[in-house]
This record gives structure tokens, C-alpha cells and sequence, in this order.
């Protein structure tokens, strides 16, 4: 699914994460009104290499990059393949490092719960796991997340699922990165800690940290007036 937008800036293209679609950053791309945007689709495959290989292929010829969750492990990997095509970065609840033995074991039970025909109940959980009781709408939030999930699928949850697990450790890369940057997150996030997020932005040249003490892992929905407030701002620094 593609959402394109007018405007006469380098593009941004949007990275969802693991079970988002576009509707995941549709509430921040509704209040960049002017901001030409492209949601990325990402192909069946079950590594990041192609994943990526994927997104860049349909990709504009220059554009600036954001990725949540998932979508920042891409970004990451996309700055790995093809850096000179990216103006500027947001990282959004994100990492750069690779799973721990421990997350590569909880993904692959998630896999074969899925493979069992238990992925509803992946879909429940993980929409109570990536936002705060706290939320605005809480319920309906919920809801629109499972629909998102369903949307998805089971088959395209496990291939992305195993390219997560499988990625390798992209910390050695982030000197290398010197467009202007963002690390964004939340001190309230039960799947990336806020610590890890300061730690990329303070190893790449030209990043800052953005910290938002509430909000969780789908900040993309909780908090995304201020997001877009910092989207526009980075929009606006040199490249």
C-alpha cells in the first residue's frame, strides 16, 4: 500500500514495523500535510537484505528515511546498501544492534504459534504489548491494530518475523552515517529501551535524541502530534 502526498522536498519514505502497514504512520503522515510520502510494502521475504533490496527498488532516486521498529532495522540495512541516496534519518523506536539468544528463542515460539494457527492471539497480544492502558481510545487503538495485524497475515508475520531474528549487527555502521539524524522513543517502551535509543543517536555524527517519557513501542499512534512536529523540524535541517 502507498500513500503519496505533494510536495516539492525530497520525498520521505515511511518504513512500517513488524504487522504495520501504512495505516501505522498514517496518523503522523495526516498532520505533514505538504510532505510528499511514500509508505514502503515490503516483498514476502524472510531476510532484511532483500527486504530492503525490495524497498529501494521501487524508491525514489533520492529521499529521506524513516523507520519504525522493523522499519528501522530496514533503514539501517538500506543505509548499509545505498547510504548516498538517503538526505536525512529517523529512527524510531528502533535498534541497531542484533537479537540476543533470548529474543531469537521468544521469536521463534512466536513463529510456530503462528504456524499452529495461533496467530490471532499474536495479534491480541502484541496490541495490548505496544501501547500504554494510558492511551487515548485505548480500546479502539486496540482494535484498529488487530485489524492492521489481520490485514498482514500470518504467512507475511513469520517470514518478517525470522528476517528480524536473523539480521545481523549494524552498531559498527552508525560512525559511518553522517546525514542529519533522529533517534526517537519512549521512556515507557516495553520492547526497545529509551537507553538503547540514546546510544544510536549519540554514535552517529549528526543525530539527536528525541525522548518521550510516555507513549510505548506505537508511538506512531500515541504521540503523533509531537512527532510530526519533530518530522517537520528534521525535515527543515540541512543536508
Amino acid at each position: 500500500m502507498i500513500d503519496i502526498m505533494s510536495g516539492k522536498a525530497h520525498p520521505i519514505v515511511f518504513l512500517p514495523g513488524l504487522l504495520n502497514d501504512a495505516a501505522g504512520w498514517r496518523p503522523v503522515i495526516n498532520l505533514l500535510q505538504s510532505t510528499n510520502s511514500v509508505v514502503a510494502s515490503y516483498p514476502p521475504e524472510d531476510n532484511l537484505p532483500a527486504i530492503a533490496d525490495g524497498v529501494l527498488s521501487a524508491a525514489p532516486a533520492q529521499f529521506d528515511l524513516a523507520g519504525h521498529s522493523m522499519g528501522g532495522y530496514l533503514a539501517l540495512e538500506i543505509m548499509r546498501q545505498e547510504p548516498g541516496r538517503v538526505s536525512r534519518l529517523a529512527l524510531v523506536s528502533t535498534s541497531a544492534q542484533a537479537d540476543t539468544q533470548e529474543a531469537r528463542d521468544g521469536r521463534a515460539a512466536l513463529i510456530a504459534k503462528a504456524t499452529g494457527g495461533g496467530f490471532g492471539d499474536i495479534a491480541e497480544m502484541m496490541a495490548r504489548f505496544v501501547m500504554p492502558k494510558s492511551t487515548d481510545n485505548i480500546d479502539g487503538k486496540r482494535a484498529a491494530f488487530v485489524d492492521m495485524a489481520r490485514r498482514i497475515g500470518a504467512e507475511m508475520f513469520v517470514n518478517h518475523t525470522k528476517a528480524i531474528a536473523g539480521r545481523t549487527d549494524l552498531t559498527g555502521l552508525l560512525a559511518d552515517i553522517t546525514c542529519p539524524s533522529m533517534a526517537i522513543g519512549a521512556a515507557d517502551d516495553r520492547i526497545t529501551p529509551i537507553d538503547g535509543i540514546e546510544q544510536l543517536a549519540n554514535s552517529m555524527p549528526n543525530a539527536r535524541t528525541v525522548r518521550f517519557e510516555t507513549g510505548g513501542h506505537l508511538i506512531l499512534w500515541t504521540r503523533a502530534e509531537e512527532l510530526s512536529t519533530q518530522l517537520t523540524q528534521w525535515r527543515a535541517t540541512s543536508a
